[in-house]
């Protein structure tokens, strides 16, 4: 890739702020080109724009390219349409990320809860093995008093003997 050299330089304008300034004369009111380019940026339809056409070729030719371009039934077509799937695209990906949030949040809050009730069962086995009286019931009946499976039960119940 061939490296850049010298400066670039990169300027935003926002259009109708600065056709604004212009018009206050805040910008060089002297500069009449950038005054019609403005206009015909901010509202290409507007006396300024019309009476500035008559000493700018250039901006009589941008004029009447935009007026062939907007005369086009199918040019218009398919400016609507692509402004359509824009705010579509917009609609399904805003819809996508709410359902992806909510989604995740209930999945977490599920995890969460199955966790918990896990603790908690494995804490009143703990606590049943430690008593002497229900220590001494089988890893089925524990399993259905805690909730937990009878692997659990033994598994915990080995863990304590050792």
């Amino acid at each position: 890739m061939e490296e850049l050299r010298g400066d670039i330089r990169l300027i935003f304008v926002e259009i109708l702020k600065a056709f604004r300034l212009w018009q206050e004369r805040q910008l060089s009111p002297d500069d009449v080109t950038l005054g019609a380019w403005l206009a015909f940026l901010a509202a290409p339809n507007s006396q300024i724009v019309k009476e500035a056409c008559m000493s700018m070729p250039e901006l009589k030719d941008a004029k009447d390219a935009l007026e062939d371009l907007s005369a086009k039934d199918e040019a218009r077509e398919i400016a609507r349409l692509r402004e359509k799937a824009r705010l579509d695209m917009d609609s399904i990906m805003a819809n996508a990320k709410k359902e992806g949030r909510a989604e995740g949040e209930a999945k977490g809050k599920a995890e969460g809860e199955a966790k918990g009730r896990a603790e908690q069962s494995l804490l009143l086995l703990k606590k049943l093995l430690r008593d002497a009286v229900t220590s001494a019931l089988s890893n089925a009946h524990l399993a259905e008093l805690t909730g937990l499976t009878e692997a659990e039960v033994a598994k915990e119940r080995a863990e304590r003997s050792k």
